[in-house]
Order: structure tokens, then C-alpha cells, then sequence
């Protein structure tokens, strides 16, 4: 053999090693890594009586195995929207389908958010919920018996408007929790990201819009991001702040700097 001969051989041993140790390396990854669809699971909670799974998403549904009692650990396959549950706080519709075949109420389930749960997927689909937002994007909206319209218009920063364009049915039913409920499902459709604080400062200033609509007021119910809301909710401190845009009567404009750290012991503003 030749010295040419014995470097081409040379060279050719090295590439060998060379690709060997990149496909063991590639190997080693390929085993380590995570699950690509890991486990979702949370504990049931606040129930205090135990919750049965249910045959479909909705209380009404008939029973689709033994009570869970709070703390168990239930897995989630996907969500879905279904019948609003109130767990003593909040009235929350997203329902999860567990990994033994029934259905249970988020409202339950202790997965640290009030609506889609992240990173789980939607029922029929495989895209999971986003995270959370702080400016939440409009989605294509339609309307219910009680909403024409939904828009949200950019604020400063962070800060959002929700301009909700009520039918006349909205206006005729005043004071109704069940209207609320109603525009409620149709604001969380169609603007994604309301959770925590934020969710309670809509909620509350939307119901106040409803409870309050035949006391003048334009066409359309605005309701901003920025409002802190309030600690006891009802129609007094709704008229007082005139539905949260002030933190007592003449007081500062709920939202202005510095209000979130003020003194609020007049109409006890969360």
C-alpha cells in the first residue's frame, strides 16, 4: 500500500468515528427527551362534598362514576366549553375531560386560572390554550340574544377597551344575573386572556352596566382593563363609583396612578 493509499484510509477511519459519535449522541437525545404530550393533572377542589364525573359537560348530565373527593389528582385529556358552574366565587363554563371518559367542571379543579387551562388542548382539536396575556387580541365575534357586538380598542401600555354594543333585549331585562351570564360568555369568546383580577374588573363592570341600564348612559357599555375592582360588589357601590370608574363618589378616577395603593376603606375596593 502506497502512502496515498494509507492517508485515504486514514481519512476514512476518522469520518467513521466521526458519524459514530454523532448518531450515539443523536440517540442519547432522542430517549432523553420528554414526552411531547406529558400527563396534564390537577387536584379537584372546594367542593367539600365530593363531585361526580359527568356523561357530558353540564350538572344536569347523569353520572359517569364515583364521587371525587377534593385532592384527588384527575388527568386531563381536553377541554371544553359547556354549562357555567359557580364554585362559590366564580361562574366558570370550561369543563375538562378526564382520562377515565367523564367530565368534570373547571370550576372544581384547582388549575390556578379561571378559564382554558395552558398547554391544554381543546376538545376535537390538537392545539393547546395559550398562555395568558396582558392585552388580550379580539377574536371574530357573533352575537347572543343579548350582544350585537364586541370590539376592544388599545389603550395606553398594557391597557384595553371592551366595547360592548348591547341588543335591546339587554336594556329590557335590567338587573338580570342571567343576561350577565350571558354577555359574559360571549365577552370570555371573544376576548381571550381574562383571568385573576382582570376577569373580576370586567365581570363587575359589566354587570354593573346591566344592572344599572335604564339610568341613561350611551349605546355602548365600556369596560376598561385598568379599573381595580371592587371588594363587595353590589348595586350601592356600583352607583357609587358609576360602575367602577371611581373609587369613592368625587373621588380619583379609578385607575389613575398611584390609585391601586390608595386608601379604600369607604367602599372597600379590592
Amino acid at each position: 500500500m502506497n502512502r496515498a493509499d494509507r492517508l485515504r484510509h486514514r481519512w476514512i477511519r476518522r469520518i467513521v468515528h466521526v458519524l459514530t459519535a454523532v448518531i450515539a449522541a443523536v440517540a442519547v437525545v432522542a430517549v432523553s427527551a420528554p414526552a411531547a404530550h406529558a400527563d396534564v393533572q390537577y387536584p379537584v377542589a372546594w367542593t367539600k362534598i365530593g363531585i361526580h364525573p359527568r356523561t357530558a359537560p353540564s350538572m344536569e348530565a347523569s353520572h359517569a362514576g364515583p364521587a371525587l373527593n377534593d385532592g384527588t389528582m384527575v388527568t386531563f385529556v381536553c377541554e371544553q366549553q359547556g354549562k357555567a358552574v359557580f364554585n362559590g366565587d366564580k361562574h366558570i363554563d370550561v369543563w375538562a375531560k378526564i382520562s377515565t371518559g367523564g367530565w368534570l367542571p373547571t370550576a372544581f379543579i384547582n388549575t390556578k386560572v379561571d378559564g382554558w387551562t395552558p398547554g391544554v388542548p381543546r376538545c376535537g382539536t390538537s392545539n393547546p390554550a395559550p398562555a395568558p396575556q396582558n392585552k388580550p387580541q379580539v377574536a371574530t365575534c357573533g352575537t347572543s340574544d343579548y350582544v350585537k357586538d364586541i370590539q376592544t380598542v388599545d389603550m395606553a401600555g398594557s391597557d384595553f377597551q371592551i366595547v360592548v354594543t348591547p341588543k335591546q333585549a339587554a336594556f329590557d331585562k335590567r338587573d338580570n344575573r342571567d343576561v350577565v351570564v350571558d354577555m359574559w360568555h360571549k365577552v370570555q369568546s371573544c376576548v381571550p386572556g381574562l383571568y385573576g383580577a382582570l376577569a373580576d374588573s370586567i365581570w363587575q363592570q359589566l354587570e354593573c352596566h346591566q344592572m344599572h341600564s335604564n339610568n341613561g348612559g350611551g349605546s355602548t357599555w365600556d369596560l376598561e382593563s385598568y379599573r381595580t375592582p371592587l371588594a363587595f360588589p353590589n348595586s350601592a357601590t356600583y352607583a357609587a363609583t358609576h360602575c367602577l370608574n371611581r373609587l369613592w363618589p368625587n373621588g380619583p378616577e379609578n385607575g389613575e396612578p398611584g390609585t391601586d395603593s390608595v386608601a379604600r376603606a369607604p367602599l372597600n375596593v379590592a
